[in-house]
């Protein structure tokens, strides 16, 4: 049966999953290359001075590596605890293994971008920790973040309710609560962006999900009536195909 939840974890069991999820990650993460782009390309139409550009959450570097594309002469330093992710980067790449629930790491030099996507949600405290990020830059300096939200997995939640059985997904946050302690002159680019991510029938959507690492054991699994239940009632689909729909917010600060 699939089982999906995306918070209320303990790191142990969230590195765990990450991990185990390195080598299939590249080839399940549609929906993370799109949103990478968005961010990147959000990035390129501003004035970002060149110096330490910081990628939190790097995983397989796939927003690293088009910030990098965008961005010709510019290095990102990518930034993850999952070794096993890290691993799967380009060799000449620089890559620190670092918990990000303890901060950041220390540079000689202040970071003139801090870029991060599908990562504060993971992270305990995120709002506190965006304010920590943010009162580390200098003046001039940039954050760049992308985090999926509330109202995501509207297809899935609706076929939940019509077959009365659990909606196991998690509560993302809310629009914009991630920025609760920053001050709306520093927010310079704020918008929600969706994606519809397109499969042959829901096991085949929720199993990306898991193949990107995205679950944990802390949910109740749907029984096989249930489930059975569920995927009977998943009726929006678009030329006979399931459809998902993700709800991801895209932010640029500026200090």
């Amino acid at each position: 049966m699939v089982k999906i939840l995306m918070n209320q974890y303990s790191e142990s069991e969230i590195l765990k999953r990450f991990d185990s999820s390195a080598e299939t990650y590249k080839s399940n993460s549609d929906v993370q290359k799109y949103v990478a782009i968005k961010l990147a390309e959000a990035c390129k139409t501003e004035s970002i001075p060149s110096g330490l550009w910081l990628d939190l959450g790097s995983g397989t570097g796939l927003l690293a590596d088009i910030i990098e594309t965008k961005t010709p002469n510019q290095s990102v330093v990518r930034i993850d605890y999952s070794k096993k992710m890290l691993l799967q980067q380009d060799t000449s790449k620089t890559k620190i293994i670092w918990n990000l629930n303890e901060g950041i790491p220390l540079f000689k030099e202040d970071p003139k971008l801090i870029a991060s996507s599908f990562l504060l949600h993971w992270l305990k405290d995120p709002e506190k920790k965006l304010y920590e990020w943010f009162s580390l830059l200098e003046r001039d300096s940039w954050i760049a973040i992308a985090i999926p939200i509330c109202g995501c997995f509207a297809e899935w939640k609706e076929a939940a309710d019509e077959a009365s059985v659990p909606f196991t997904a998690n509560n993302l946050p809310q629009p914009n609560s991630i920025l609760k302690y920053i001050e709306n002159s520093n927010i310079k680019y704020n918008r929600i962006i969706s994606y519809k991510d397109i499969g042959p029938n829901p096991t085949y959507l929720l199993k990306k999900i898991i193949n990107v690492g995205a679950h944990t054991k802390n949910h109740q699994s749907l029984k096989p009536s249930q489930w059975k239940k569920l995927k009977n009632k998943w009726i929006e689909k678009k030329n006979g195909a399931t459809v998902l729909t993700w709800l991801i917010q895209i932010v640029l600060i500026k200090k």
